[in-house]
């Protein structure tokens, strides 16, 4: 038997329907979750289709919205890898968390040995793809490469990031690695005390654009002019050039 309602609701009007403050932050938290869910099961479906063997862009590889991912424009990739190789010597090069150059090397066909530690299991296709959580910077399965360089770019631009990144690269660098590493201008100090690095005048680019005054830092002095120590650090970028959203500024052809 159907019920009635002892005061039913005037025909043209409907009752008010209200959520809670906490309710409305857990619709908002799911819909951006199930957001970045769509997204990487998109992106991973596109790279099953792939093969490792194919001429490969990062086109095959879409930024993630969930894991920080800002990927290099090709000119960046294309200095970093340039200079990887120069200051190799013909020996290993570790990418940690670079994707961008890390093909930009591939495509070059360099004859050195390549590693990538990344989080991103697309990158599996390569067999050079080493699995790399920063959250656990020691836990590298047993490798126990000494690399004549590593670049390391970490995803978040923060000081604990970079802290856990530096721990991966001294455990993979001797007396003679060269190390690259690229991240935020206010990161600065924390890439200078667990690194031993000074900022250069490279400054990356990425292809979508960044908000954020990005800068290259070495170990090491560079014949490149655009590798050579920046002669004022401390300028913070106030002519804007680390906005550009491509190009990889430099001062180099």
């Amino acid at each position: 038997m159907l019920a009635t309602a002892s005061h039913p609701v005037p025909l043209g009007s409907s009752p008010e329907v209200g959520l809670s403050s906490a309710a409305v932050s857990a619709l908002a938290q799911f819909m951006a979750d199930s957001q970045a869910l769509e997204e990487m099961a998109a992106a991973y479906t596109a790279a099953d289709n792939l093969s490792a063997d194919k001429e490969w862009s990062m086109d095959a590889f879409p930024e993630l919205w969930g894991m920080s991912q800002f990927w290099n424009d090709e000119n960046t990739a294309r200095k970093l890898a340039r200079e990887c190789v120069s200051q190799a010597k013909g020996g290993t090069i570790v990418l940690i968390s670079s994707p961008s150059v890390f093909l930009m090397l591939k495509k070059m066909g360099v004859p050195n040995k390549l590693l990538l530690l990344e989080y991103d299991s697309r990158f599996s296709v390569f067999p050079e793809f080493r699995f790399y959580d920063f959250a656990r910077p020691l836990s590298l399965g047993g490798m126990k490469e000494q690399a004549a360089v590593v670049l390391v770019d970490p995803p978040y631009v923060n000081a604990e990031c970079f802290s856990k990144a530096a721990q991966t690269t001294r455990a993979l660098s001797g007396p003679d690695t060269k190390i690259i590493a690229c991240t935020g201008w206010v990161v600065r100090h924390c890439a200078a005390e667990t690194l031993g690095v000074k900022m250069i005048n490279f400054r990356p680019g990425h292809a979508g654009g960044l908000a954020t005054p990005f800068r290259a830092y070495v170990n090491y002095e560079s014949k490149n002019p655009s590798f050579m120590y920046d002669p004022d650090p401390e300028d913070g970028d106030n002519d804007g050039t680390a906005f550009a959203g491509a190009g990889g500024i430099g001062t180099d052809a």
